[in-house]
């Protein structure tokens, strides 16, 4: 690999050539005088960073998401998730769920208009802040850990569910609850169960390791309807009715 330097004294050109492509940087004046190609490159490469320039997923209840993906197509990185009732997540991700330091901003809604704003900052686990900030619509500052409430009923082994159970999830988000009904297996969902989720969606068919995997038929709260197979949580099939 080269680099040339040709003789334009009013705009130079470097010119990096390699067997199968050549690619032109131009060193504008703004960039000289910030000091060369360095601080260009850089700012270049903070815009390429920048999740929500680069719409990612679209999903069918109307939540987007921007940023970076695992090969399963699920947020894992850093990204910016922009939820169909105006919430938004901006943070980082793993395998699909909030995990690690990032902020959410509750929007509650009154008819149309956005009324208050709740904002969460701080640490995150398995899609549940653990400890961290939260500022309430009055501007009051809550400091401290925070553990979602769960409630199970059914089988139990080793101390963990297994078997048939029941399991109520209580999130600190304006108290929704999501509830799942059906197989468990090491303590995680495993088998055939129905969950039903705070948002309204539905979903009933097999499930792996806490992800819908298998056939499957999920009712979005819009009434759309996806009966197919699925993959880690993630529909593989076009069968949308």
């Amino acid at each position: 690999m080269t680099y040339k330097n040709k003789k334009n004294k009013k705009n130079k050109k470097f010119i990096k050539s390699s067997k199968n492509k050549k690619c032109i940087f131009r060193k504008s004046k703004a960039s000289r005088k910030r000091g060369g190609m360095v601080p260009l490159l850089r700012d270049l490469y903070r815009v390429y960073r920048d999740p929500t320039l680069f719409p990612k997923k679209e999903y069918p209840n109307g939540d987007r998401y921007d940023g970076d993906l695992n090969n399963n197509g699920n947020p894992h990185g850093r990204g910016k998730m922009t939820y169909a009732n105006k919430n938004v997540y901006e943070g980082n991700w793993e395998n699909g769920l909030k995990s690690g330091y990032g902020i959410m901003k509750i929007m509650l809604v009154n008819n149309i208009i956005p009324l208050v704003n709740i904002k969460y900052e701080g640490n995150w686990e398995n899609g549940e802040l653990r400890n961290g900030i939260i500022t309430d619509y009055d501007g009051n500052r809550h400091t401290g850990e925070w553990r979602p409430k769960t409630i199970y009923e059914g089988d139990i082994e080793n101390n963990i569910p297994n078997g048939q159970g029941t399991m109520t999830f209580f999130s600190m988000f304006n108290n929704s609850i999501s509830k799942y009904v059906g197989n468990w297996g090491n303590g995680l969902r495993n088998g055939q169960g129905t969950m039903t989720y705070y948002n309204g969606n539905k979903y009933v068919g097999n499930w792996e390791n806490n992800f819908p995997d298998g056939f499957g038929t999920m009712t979005y709260a819009n009434g759309e309807i996806y009966a197919g197979e699925w993959e880690n949580g993630e529909e593989t099939g076009d069968k949308l009715r």
